[in-house]
């Protein structure tokens, strides 16, 4: 890996420390859509080799078994990814879905809200307080998993569809019924304007 002097320059920020005796092994995971990001993620391992460490740059929209093994023997791994629309790159979220099956859901609904944002359309939230968030609510209450933007849910994975639980569909059900209404309310909104 070639490091210009600039990636070898300490920040003021940064301590002085030794690096424990056996070298430690960083990966950076990528994926760069126009080369921005490759070149962001060589600047990070170079400061990892700067630090004394060995670091592996990979490419993830072209990733083979032999660097999924270094993904796996790494002591770190470092992410990166271009930033379209609102999130990660497709690439990005392809590489993370083929090493994870599961997410954050939050994370997924805010995604959603910036994804309408965007082009200036609205996002209509879920609505009433959660059904169980005291003493005298349950599980089986309406948006059981306390969340506000959107409907979210919580399923085994090993369950079929079959067994989802009757709280979050009712909980998605009144997500449906409570955008239809809204929607309503701005298409009435419109035809009153131009009338």
């Amino acid at each position: 890996m070639q490091c210009s002097a600039i990636h070898r320059t300490k920040t003021l920020e940064e301590p002085d420390h030794h690096v424990p005796s056996g070298r430690t092994t960083i990966a950076v995971g990528f994926h760069s859509g126009y080369g921005h990001t490759a070149a962001v993620a060589e600047a990070v391992a170079c400061g990892a080799v700067g630090a004394g460490a060995d670091a592996v740059v990979i490419s993830v929209d072209t990733i083979t078994d032999e660097q999924w093994a270094q993904l796996d023997d790494a002591d770190a791994i470092i992410f990166g990814a271009a930033t379209y629309t609102d999130t990660a790159s497709l690439a990005f979220h392809v590489f993370a879905e083929a090493g994870s099956r599961s997410g954050d859901k939050l994370s997924d609904l805010d995604c959603f809200v910036t994804l309408t944002a965007q082009p200036s359309m609205h996002s209509i939230s879920l609505g009433p307080m959660p059904g169980w968030d005291s003493s005298k609510g349950g599980e089986k209450g309406f948006n059981r998993l306390v969340f506000f933007l959107e409907a979210g849910t919580q399923n085994p994975t090993d369950t079929r569809p079959e067994a989802f639980h009757t709280a979050d569909l009712i909980t998605a059900e009144h997500l449906g019924a409570r955008v239809a209404h809204q929607a309503a309310i701005f298409h009435a909104g419109r035809a009153a304007l131009t009338a």
